[in-house]
């Protein structure tokens, strides 16, 4: 089993290794990464221990990202339109500027921390000729920068030209995914989308939430949109399951 690291961890410890012998000389410590992170980004050291317990608090993170056509509606936010008061301000960015802005400080945090992350795309508009899966941080250090860069050019080169929005498909790959894994590994998945799926084969969202909620699973549901129906509906998954939760902004992301 991947193992887990304590509030407590210093530089001679190691990160996961998904199972591979390596030295421990070659791994950044995750507590020293964040401690460079919190540095850099100015950000409170009140927040270091309940980061670190989120870190402690799972092996793998998985990210699910809608990538259809729906994310080009501009009623979205960006991640500097703070006003003087605190709040988000409408900017009229596309949904998937905004997910774009959630996806790169969170992979660039896991990168410089070693968070363990997988990233899978919705849709494959390229008809096949791409990859629609990217992991980061799940092997060498040294391949972290490669990593990184097919993913900024994944996200960069997405078309969003498909209608459809195959949520229940790809999470049950995900499951079969998850359901292999060793027991006692611990998951987090973050499923961005801006609505309700629409599975080529009518595959069935809610009981694909169901079987995974089964599993060593933390769910959360990061809406990129503001649609009152849309998160209506998906906030009633939260009153349904004990280990699901369902976001829409940058200020709900902090106690996710």
């Amino acid at each position: 089993m991947t193992r887990i690291f304590s509030v407590e961890d210093r530089e001679e410890d190691t990160p996961p290794t998904s199972g591979r012998t390596m030295s421990s000389s070659s791994f950044p410590s995750p507590r020293a990464g964040f401690e460079k992170w919190f540095a850099a980004e100015k950000l409170p050291w009140g927040l270091l221990t309940p980061v670190m317990e989120c870190y402690n608090s799972c092996n793998l993170t998985i990210w699910l990202l809608d990538n259809s056509s729906g994310m080009k509606i501009r009623d979205s936010h960006s991640s500097t339109s703070i006003n003087g008061g605190g709040e988000e301000s409408p900017d009229n960015v596309s949904r998937w500027h905004e997910l774009h802005d959630c996806i790169s400080f969170h992979s660039h945090m896991a990168s410089k921390c070693w968070i363990r992350t997988n990233y899978w795309l919705v849709n494959d508009d390229s008809n096949g000729h791409e990859d629609i899966k990217f992991k980061l941080c799940c092997g060498n250090p040294e391949d972290v920068h490669d990593e990184m860069s097919h993913l900024k050019s994944a996200l960069k080169r997405a078309t969003l030209s498909q209608d459809i929005c195959p949520l229940s498909d790809q999470l049950h790959k995900i499951g079969k995914k998850v359901s292999k894994l060793p027991k006692g590994e611990r998951v987090k998945l973050v499923i961005c989308t801006q609505g309700i799926p629409t599975d080529r084969h009518g595959g069935d969202f809610w009981l694909e939430i169901r079987e995974l909620s089964k599993l060593n699973v933390k769910i959360i549901i990061r809406l990129c949109t503001d649609e009152e129906g849309v998160f209506d509906l998906y906030n009633t998954m939260d009153a349904r399951f004990n280990n699901v939760d369902v976001i829409d902004d940058y200020w709900c992301e902090v106690s996710a």
